[in-house]
């Protein structure tokens, strides 16, 4: 015989769904990955002046307070031109969860130009 299942057990079961994927994919730091967001200076050429831009960049890391190998990733460049404001180092994120929980410091860098990386786009493509 077959039985019809109610509303009130279906919006059960999608909620127990809902608490098994949030517990198995929670959020990286209870995986024991530490996350900062960073400004980096750009050296001024002029010896003790100020920086002359800051560069948007998140660092995450094993949270275990050891020393650990360090890998920057860094973007590529959009296809269009109006794309570059609204980058961000979050986009990289995925890669550098994966490098934190293999125990490396990933830093995520954006470069001049870029989100919201002071200083103005210096570079060129195509050429």
């Amino acid at each position: 015989m077959i039985r019809a299942v109610s509303t009130r057990q279906s919006i059960g079961a999608v909620v127990l769904a809902l608490v098994v994927f949030i517990l198995a994919f929670g959020p990286a730091r209870a995986e024991g990955i530490r996350l900062d967001p960073l400004k980096i200076p750009v050296p001024n050429a002029e010896a003790g002046g100020p920086p002359i831009a800051l560069l948007d960049a998140i660092v995450l890391r094993p949270d275990d307070g050891q020393p650990h190998p360090l890998v920057l990733l860094n973007h590529g460049s959009p296809r269009s031109a109006s794309d570059r404001p609204s980058m961000s180092p979050y986009g990289m994120w995925a890669q550098a969860t994966e490098f934190a929980r293999r125990g490396w410091v990933a830093v995520a860098v954006l470069r001049r130009g870029y989100g919201a990386s002071q200083g103005g786009w210096a570079e060129a493509y195509g050429q």
